[in-house]
């Protein structure tokens, strides 16, 4: 009961919130997008989808650690994308949508890559396997299972079993390819990033986080250790699979 109760507050935190500080800038208008934008040329960009609880503390911390080390960050807030279910189409759309604008603003050749935490990591590997392009995928605390629908049992760590569910594993394989790198907590209860890291086929690695539970701060030293390792080795393997 108190988790439950724990849940319902943290609903009512979230979804009264003002409107994301980027949502009215064309082509992302309407979307719930944090723009995290470096003070100079960036080397790169990341598509981060939120955990389910959204664009909360540590999803921003972690944009702002990316946006530190050189890359600017497009956030979604995916307690808001996803209230409803979406279809397979509806989100590469979007995912190519957010892809085509980094892309646009970013100096030639820089790479992109998709990125996310948790709910939001199985989205990737959901949008990847519908051949939204990227340089690479940057996977924070996925589950063994996604749908891409925001719900309760999510909240209680209860993995989707219905119809619209999918392996994240048997996504990231179908998308063949894909440079794919798992940042996880090594005393992480909720995500299963390394089962699922051991079920891919395409160049993959794990990077683990010294002391780390599900919730990815970002910031400290040790994430940003982890983060500079996932990037380097993200760089090394562009060109290395073909679409």
């Amino acid at each position: 009961m108190r988790r439950a109760l724990a849940v319902l507050a943290v609903l009512a935190m979230v979804l009264p919130g003002g409107a994301p500080s980027h949502s009215a800038r064309d082509p992302l208008r309407g979307l719930p997008v944090h723009d995290y934008d470096p003070d100079t040329t960036p080397l790169g960009g990341v598509v981060f989808f939120s955990g389910d609880g959204g664009w909360r503390s540590f999803d921003g911390t972690n944009g702002d650690s990316l946006r530190s080390l050189g890359y600017r960050v497009l956030g979604m807030d995916d307690l808001r994308l996803f209230g409803n279910e979406m279809s397979g189409d509806t989100l590469a759309a979007v995912a190519r949508r957010l892809v085509d604008f980094l892309r646009a603003h970013l100096p030639r050749g820089a790479p992109v890559y998709l990125a996310g935490y948790s709910f939001g990591a199985n989205i990737v590997a959901d949008a990847a396997a519908r051949g939204v392009e990227s340089d690479g995928l940057y996977l924070l605390g996925p589950s063994r299972r996604g749908v891409r629908k925001i719900t309760f049992g999510g909240f209680l760590n209860h993995e989707p079993d219905g119809p619209t569910s999918f392996d994240v594993a048997e996504q990231l394989n179908a998308r063949g390819c894909v440079p794919a790198v798992f940042v996880t907590g090594d005393v992480d209860r909720a995500g299963k990033g390394a089962e699922v890291f051991a079920a891919v086929r395409q160049p993959a690695l794990q990077v683990l986080v010294a002391g780390a539970g599900h919730h990815y701060y970002g910031g400290d030293a040790r994430y940003m250790r982890a983060a500079r390792q996932a990037l380097s080795w993200l760089a090394t393997r562009r060109g290395s699979c073909t679409p």
